[in-house]
């Protein structure tokens, strides 16, 4: 008998664990007992893994149990499965956790949902919500009297922040109130019935800004069967595919995949889906052999990231960045070339010949006939496309040519961490302890002592080669193994360097002649550097080396893991697993890193960010 091919055998697995936990939206309302299990299917997951349950009701002042109670007994309550969606949402939200979502995927059949929106897609600008684009399957005639760049200042009467709070902040809150803002707003302008609530009205009153000038209108929301909108959203890609002579099939398959593979991987983030489908980007097929080797990698501390919300709903996510695929399909371009389409860049530079991953510049500023130069590095993520090892090469050949710049060097370094949403725990740390030329103190670990995380230690502990990092492994697992058969939900807490023995070292590049070179360091961040780019600030901050200008991190402070799935609606829960602790003691989850400067960032999109980038140059002079 022949042997299938390993491709096969690889696509069929991929196939059989996405098709395995695929399930649509129930068509019959469900009745109290089956509403009542799924909530207590909800209850079990967080009480089993979620690692700050006693630290949130310490800090936002709740009884769990009692909570708990009160949502059950709302679950026997008659209700559309709509309105169970909404409270199953609204009882995640009361945990205000960045990592902490629940999110059901959209069946394709009709009749299982709704979804509403205007027509129009945008971002924060301050106060304000900024339009930058339509739908694809919307038709802005001149006749429409909002604009591509107009400012909507005004919903219904109230401001934008207000009515965030009002109708979108019950059922998701992140914890941090600036970051809620930056996510949410968009969520007022389109709804899924599966995640908030359909509008109360037929139309919305609107107060718009464009220049100079500010006028009221009102629109009618276009409400429709959530299947149908996704086949006008799957032929409206399938025009943009065409027009650009792409093979709308092939790339459809891709992103349907992975797309499917995040609703069934407890470690696959949107941003590992993300970052899979631009990999993808010029290739003619998926590679289903690479694409498993990548998942088989993935473990808890891969998973500090930050899964933000899609403003299509979860799996639109998928699509939208489908669309930037096509739309990207042009010659490709260089680290600084597409640094500068997000990012205001000085006319005099020197670009850093081994930044590709995060691009990189020496900037040359003259001032009272004196010139000086500041390097810059933009990290926009924690988890590249790239190998950690080539990261971690460039990351100290980019620190190396600033040391050796000119005469003197490089001493003033602005780091970019403006909408870094997190990734791998170890690059991470890494790149922490490779920004000084002595050890520095890294942050304490407490992990939840459930599946994930003792599975991650008991293979650490018999997986190192080297005798001394595998006793050092040891240790942590059998205290963890004796803590969890007593009952305990938290480990004790555990310098990071426990789950890495010696591989967290300084930087010594940074040495020359018995003498340290150590830069002058400015982090420009916002509220949207969560997960891991909330500890990597943290440890710079604890250890003095950067001054923050900019918003308060998120303070998502731990790993993310998804569960799957509630046995009646078909929910997915995703929950932090751990906490990370300061050298004070104090929790970085709903803390995160405050500004030594503080600036309003997300009013400065509009610029690429032109004045933080000014004030990291200047506060270093």
């Amino acid at each position: 008998m022949k042997r299938m091919p390993k491709k096969v055998l690889a696509s069929v697995s991929l196939f059989a664990l996405i098709a395995s936990s695929c399930s649509p939206n129930p068509r019959r309302d469900l009745n109290a007992d089956e509403r009542v299990a799924d909530m207590m299917w909800l209850t079990s997951k967080i009480e089993a893994n979620y690692a700050p349950l006693n630290y949130k009701e310490e800090i936002h002042g709740f009884d769990y149990e009692v909570m708990k109670d009160q949502y059950l007994e709302l679950a026997k309550k008659d209700q559309t499965n709509e309105q169970f969606y909404l409270l199953m949402h609204k009882f995640v939200a009361e945990l205000k956790d960045g990592h902490v979502s629940a999110s059901l995927s959209r069946s394709e059949l009709s009749g299982r949902s709704k979804f509403a929106f205007l027509g129009f897609v945008g971002h924060r600008h301050g106060d304000n919500f900024l339009v930058k684009n339509f739908a694809p399957t919307f038709s802005s005639s001149g006749l429409y009297p909002v604009k591509k760049n107009d400012e909507i200042v005004e919903f219904n009467g109230m401001s934008m922040k207000e009515a965030v709070d009002k109708y979108i902040k019950p059922y998701r809150n992140v914890g941090n109130e600036q970051a809620n803002y930056t996510i949410l707003m968009s969520k007022l302008f389109i709804r899924t019935s599966l995640s908030m609530p359909m509008p109360e009205s037929e139309s919305v009153k609107l107060k718009v800004k464009r220049g100079s000038k500010t006028f009221e209108v009102e629109v009618p929301w276009i409400i429709e069967d959530y299947a149908k909108f996704a086949k006008r959203q799957k032929e409206a890609v399938a025009q943009i595919a065409q027009s650009k002579g792409i093979d709308v099939k092939e790339e459809e398959n891709k992103a349907q995949m992975l797309a499917q593979l995040a609703g069934v991987h407890p470690y696959v983030t949107n941003g590992f889906v993300k970052r899979a489908l631009k990999s993808l980007n010029g290739k003619n097929s998926l590679d289903v052999n690479d694409l498993l080797q990548k998942v088989s990698k993935l473990d808890p501390t891969t998973t500090f990231e930050f899964q933000k919300p899609s403003a299509l709903g979860e799996d639109f996510e998928f699509y939208n960045t489908f669309i930037n695929v096509l739309e990207g399909k042009t010659q490709a371009k260089g680290p600084i070339e597409s640094l500068k389409e997000e990012r205001y860049v000085p006319a005099n530079i020197y670009p850093v010949p081994a930044a590709k991953t995060y691009p990189a510049y020496v900037s040359i500023k003259e001032k009272d006939g004196k010139r000086s130069a500041v390097g810059y590095i933009r990290i926009n993520t924690f988890s590249p496309e790239a190998d950690e090892a080539v990261v971690i090469k460039e990351f100290k050949e980019t620190l190396k040519f600033f040391r050796d710049f000119g005469l003197e060097g490089v001493k003033n370094v602005v780091v970019d961490l403006i909408d870094n949403g997190g990734g791998s725990l170890r690059l991470g740390l890494k790149m922490a302890a490779l920004l000084s030329s002595k050890p520095i103190q890294m942050p304490g670990l407490q992990y939840m002592l459930n599946d994930s995380w003792m599975d991650q230690f008991q293979k650490s502990s018999t997986s190192h080669m080297n005798d001394a990092a595998r006793v050092l492994s040891e240790k942590p697992y059998n205290e963890m193994l004796e803590m969890f058969q007593n009952g305990e939900r938290l480990s004790n807490n555990y310098s990071a360097h426990t789950l890495y023995p010696y591989a967290l070292v300084p930087n010594d590049d940074m040495v020359a002649f018995d003498k340290a070179f150590d830069f002058q360091i400015a982090v420009v961040t916002n509220e949207m550097c969560a997960s891991m780019c909330d500890i990597f600030s943290s440890i710079l901050d604890e250890n003095d080396i950067a001054v923050f200008i900019g918003e308060q991190t998120m303070g998502a402070g731990g790993n993310v893991v998804n569960h799957f799935v509630a046995p009646n609606s078909g929910m997915k829960v995703s929950l932090t697993e751990s906490l990370v602790v300061s050298s004070s003691g104090e929790y970085l989850e709903n803390n995160g890193v405050k500004p030594d400067i503080q600036m309003e960032v997300n009013k400065f999109k509009k610029t690429k960010y032109q004045e933080v980038i000014k004030a990291g140059f200047d506060v270093l002079e």
